[in-house]
């Protein structure tokens, strides 16, 4: 059995999920998310997987279980073998974690493609959106057809207000994405420019001038993070974030003809090594 500890929003556990399921089919043996942690971080965050296709088993008594084990030490009671936990070591790639062995656990964020590039037919039809994810009746998606396109993410929220994300990533300035709607232009004048955020009232104060077609997407009540991943995923070109969010909108765009621009700014420390984060097609402004 592998377990993964998740940990982050939404895109950080599809990327954890992901390379776990990678190894789980590669071992040929199942696969079990460990929520315990979600609530308890700096920024609360809840199980947001439920809206896709996933097989795995969702576990939700790490809590319980760290408890149990402590109790056996203390009595020299083996109630069972732990796994052996591989944390990942690097923002890299990491081989041990594309290595561990069928009993395991897996710590990290493993933000590459390649943790599971040689699986991922069966890492796409697990995100698949649902009909409640996004629905093909969805009435957004008519200002989509007929128009070339262009989802633009723009991450705010915790990275304002929670010290953490704040020091280790930041907000991008508006001088990236005026550099994105640019590129894109050059190559496709008639792009319209869809602007997808947690702070959608910044956005149309800030955003409706970086290009000559711009619509900041409204929200109401009942939208989701999975919605408009959904919606963003279904532009025909992306301008993403240094946000693991819109990489996944970015990447579950099947199209090869998809122009994806991507921020090399993607951590406030510019020396942490990011070549494994993108595709090698994508354009890094």
């Amino acid at each position: 059995m592998i377990t993964v500890r998740l940990s982050g929003g939404l895109g950080n556990q599809m990327f954890q999920y992901a390379a776990g399921k990678r190894l789980a089919g590669k071992h040929g043996t199942g696969l079990r998310l460990d929520v315990g942690g979600l609530a308890n971080a700096e920024t609360p965050r809840k199980y947001e997987l439920g809206a896709f296709p996933v097989e795995a088993e969702v576990f939700r008594e790490s809590a319980t279980r760290s408890r149990a084990l402590r109790l056996g030490r203390r009595l020299g009671l083996p109630l069972f073998t732990p796994p052996v936990v591989v944390t990942e070591s690097t923002f890299k790639c990491d081989p041990r974690v594309l290595a561990a062995p069928a009993e395991c656990e897996l710590v990290g964020y493993f933000q590459s493609a390649r943790y599971f590039e040689d699986d991922e037919a069966a890492v796409r039809r697990s995100f698949a959106f649902k009909p409640n994810g996004v629905a093909s009746e969805d009435p957004f998606l008519d200002q989509l057809k007929g128009k070339t396109s262009v989802s633009i993410h723009v991450r705010r929220g915790d990275y304002l207000s929670a010290p953490g994300a704040s020091q280790v990533h930041g907000v991008l300035p508006l001088s990236y994405y005026r550099a994105a709607c640019e590129h894109l232009l050059q190559r496709h004048p008639e792009a319209h420019f869809f602007v997808f955020s947690d702070d959608p009232e910044w956005c149309k104060g800030n955003m409706l001038d970086i290009a000559p077609r711009v619509t900041c997407v409204e929200h109401d009540a009942a939208t989701t993070a999975v919605r408009d991943m959904g919606l963003m995923a279904r532009c025909r070109h992306h301008v993403i974030a240094n946000s693991s969010f819109s990489w996944w909108s970015a990447w579950l765009n099947p199209s090869s003809e998809k122009v994806v621009i991507a921020p090399r700014s993607w951590f406030r420390d510019g020396s942490i090594d990011i070549s494994d984060l993108f595709p090698s097609d994508w354009v890094q402004l």
